[in-house]
């Protein structure tokens, strides 16, 4: 079957395994010249559109980190970091890198191959020159997005069958899953702090009524491939919550998950207040600390 519109992008090739000795193995063993600091935020940030999802992650960043020249690197799968940085976080654009890896084709669409190709390859760069490029954090905006361009890798590359046909085999999925987690696993053993965004998917069902059958939405989940919560120490939800007697807008985190720090499961932080059309930005640089100094040795 011939697909629409041009994928391009090179096959994905499978190597040998590799074969390793017992030198090899002490060398892995040995410990570093210097102490590798480590941080210990590796957060996923979900909820609906517009809750200050990618703004809080961006907003991680302090004078100090400025001023040894840190840099942020946000992959900005959705296109939405761009102007969040143009607006709140101007005065860090030196220090604050946008990556969009999206591809289009010469007919203007999506050319999905090659997108997740330059995703892999970012990938691999900043997890060989860390050091280098002097990382304060990763910001990866769009797991969903992510999932979605790895699903279209995979009909493409490894079916050769039409984007609209339905999947069955649980095998065909696995190969999505690989593709998506092999870029969440590099990111996640970088020594920096990450930060992953994502959104809610709706779930839909069909329901009866008379002769007719309506679809309608159930509930919501994060839409994610569904390990990627034990792969992170971190999970934060955010919501917005109006206060109608107020005229106020209150955007709220809630932390769900924090491994080493227990005790901060279940708090609650305010983000953002909009009240009157006056906007006053708090961030999370409070939980941000409070997880770094709740996990360190005592």
């Amino acid at each position: 079957m011939e697909m629409a519109g041009s994928w391009g992008g090179a096959k994905e090739e499978t190597p040998e395994p590799q074969v390793f000795s017992n030198t090899d193995v002490e060398g892995w063993l040995k410990k570093p010249a210097k102490r590798q600091v480590h941080s210990k935020l590796c957060a996923v940030l979900y909820g609906v559109d517009g809750v200050c999802k990618t703004g809080a992650a961006m907003d991680c960043y302090t004078e100090d980190d400025m001023k040894a020249g840190k840099k942020i690197i946000v992959y900005d799968l959705d296109g939405s970091a761009g102007p969040i940085m143009d607006k709140y976080h101007d005065k860090w654009y030196d220090n604050i890198v946008i990556f969009d890896p999206i591809e289009l084709t010469e007919k203007g669409e999506i050319d999905y191959v090659t997108t997740y190709n330059k995703i892999l390859a970012m990938t691999k760069y900043l997890s060989e020159s860390e050091d280098k490029l002097n990382l304060h954090a990763v910001v990866f905006d769009g797991l969903d997005t992510l999932l979605k361009i790895c699903e279209y890798v995979m009909r493409y590359e490894d079916l050769k069958t039409d984007p609209d046909t339905q999947i069955k085999d649980s095998w065909q999925w696995q190969r999505r899953n690989r593709r998506y987690m092999t870029v969440v696993l590099l990111l996640k053993r970088l020594r920096c702090m990450k930060f992953f965004t994502t959104h809610l998917k709706e779930e839909k069902e069909w329901e009866q009524s008379g002769t007719k059958r309506k679809l309608t939405v159930k509930g919501s989940h994060p839409d994610w491939e569904k390990s990627t919560p034990g792969v992170m120490f971190q999970k934060i939800s955010l919501q917005r919550i109006e206060v109608q007697e107020n005229n106020e807008v209150i955007f709220e985190a809630t932390i769900e998950k924090a491994k080493g720090a227990l005790h901060l499961e279940g708090k609650k932080y305010t983000v953002a207040r909009v009240q009157s059309g006056a906007t006053k930005w708090f961030g999370l640089h409070e939980m941000y600390e409070e997880m770094e100094r709740a996990t360190q040795p005592e």
